[in-house]
């Protein structure tokens, strides 16, 4: 049976995007317009999709057949990316996708920048997606000044795997889910082993990516502090205290010894991160190389959340899809990308080779994604409400961001850790050059 929706007429979508009625940075207001009769999504759409390194998505494939029993006119044709994707050379010659894919801290550059993106706010109501059961961290990814651009794909919420057999050889219980900084903090000084009074590490409490946004972002805002200002168009990582506060706590962590230090190698011979450090960050799709390693190594382990800091903050991430703009195709290229929102979406996307974590709540219990290890997998869907943004590009200039990159980061904390230059000064020189580029933007 066909699916009939009370939609606008081609004309009438064609005319509201040509002035500006739904228009990338614009708002969205369909006031002046009044539906007429009801309209079938049907026609030909090219979605753009990662997928995995040989060209296929198992995953995508089994989305369009589900798409189609909804939608059976819609002639969905799948471009699987793998490598050579070059989006910005695709947009100008006009060949790239009706559906295509981004990265999350990609969003702003397509959706303000290159106003690439349609405003999906709109089709969102229209398809009567219910935006409240899909979870706000990996929605709001996808959203700039207050508009959806993309509809996330992937579920990429921070948490911990573990070593339990270290755990148990100092006697210490599994931790909780709702466990503390503090407590994290006594679990990783117990757990460091130092047999030469700490010149060499068999053994640290913890390993994390600290220099990956998603990361450090987390303990920027995880003291109550805020990291960027997007009226004031400024950076705070010095001049907002608790920001440092957060930041020097993850800091002086490593600066301890109780967590893997970044740019010391030497002082952790023979060292396997997972095995000799007892907890490690990850997001669920990392989930088969952190287990294999503990599996070949007959290690007991297990998922944990990560621990509580006093303003609760989980960095988040996803990859996604937008609509491009000009589509000649509008309706079905909204259709399928908000149909990534749905039950059935999900179920389809989630439940094959190369899907995540379920994006909506009313799956959460499910078993199909929580295989094939029997783990504590309720750490991926906990807290939701702790979810931050963890790229700063998706809410600011890339160029600003880009100051605050992985390099950058892990140089500052180096030198921090060397003694060269001191945490203060490294975090006041960043937030000087982002903030002296985010004025000259707004300048243009």
């Amino acid at each position: 049976m066909k699916q009939v929706l009370k939609v606008f007429t081609a004309v009438i979508i064609a005319a509201s995007f040509l002035f500006g009625i739904v228009a990338c940075g614009g708002q969205t207001s369909t006031d002046s317009i009044a539906p007429i009769e009801s309209l079938v999504v049907k026609g030909e759409v090219t979605l753009d999709t990662l997928g995995l390194a040989n060209g296929e998505s198992p995953a995508a494939v089994s989305f369009i057949s589900k798409f189609n029993e909804k939608y059976p006119d819609v002639n969905v044709k799948l471009n699987v990316i793998s490598s050579g994707y070059d989006k910005n050379s695709l947009i100008s010659s006009g060949q790239i996708g009706d559906v295509f894919w981004l990265a999350d801290e990609e969003v702003y550059t397509y959706a303000v920048t290159n106003q690439a993106c349609a405003e999906l706010d709109f089709y969102l109501n229209q398809f009567n997606v219910d935006t409240s059961n899909v979870y706000s961290g990996m929605f709001n990814t996808g959203r700039v000044n207050g508009k959806v651009y993309m509809i996330a794909r992937d579920h990429n919420h921070e948490a911990l795997i573990y070593n339990r057999d270290a755990l148990k050889n100092d006697n210490l219980a599994d931790p909780k889910p709702d466990w503390t900084w503090n407590e994290f903090k006594t679990y990783c000084k117990q757990l460091t082993k130092t047999p030469d009074g700490g010149t060499t590490y068999t053994q640290v409490g913890a390993s994390f990516d600290v220099s990956y946004q998603p990361v450090w972002m987390a303990f920027a805002e995880g003291w109550g502090g805020t990291l960027y200002d997007t009226v004031n168009k400024k950076i705070n990582l010095i001049s907002d205290t608790k920001v440092y506060d957060g930041l020097n706590e993850m800091f002086m962590l490593m600066k301890d010894g109780y967590m893997k230090q970044i740019g010391s190698a030497a002082k952790y011979p023979n060292f396997v991160n997972g095995i000799n450090a007892v907890f490690t960050n990850l997001v669920y799709p990392a989930i088969e190389t952190q287990a294999n390693l503990y599996e070949q190594n007959g290690v007991d382990w297990d998922f944990a959340n990560l621990p509580v800091l006093p303003h609760p903050s989980v960095g988040t991430g996803a990859s996604g899809h937008a609509v491009y703009r000009d589509s000649q195709n509008l309706l079905a290229a909204a259709a399928l990308c908000t149909f990534f929102y749905t039950d059935a979406g999900q179920m389809a996307y989630n439940g094959n080779l190369g899907g995540s974590v379920p994006l909506v709540k009313s799956l959460a219990d499910e078993e199909f994604w929580r295989a094939p290890y029997d783990k504590n997998y309720d750490v991926f869907v906990s807290s939701p409400a702790d979810d931050i943004i963890g790229q700063l590009a998706c809410v600011v200039p890339k160029p600003v961001s880009d100051i605050l990159n992985i390099t950058v980061m892990t140089k500052i904390l180096t030198e921090a850790l060397n003694g060269t230059t001191s945490l203060a000064d490294g975090l006041k020189n960043a937030e000087t050059r982002a903030n002296e580029k985010w004025l000259a933007i707004a300048r243009t």
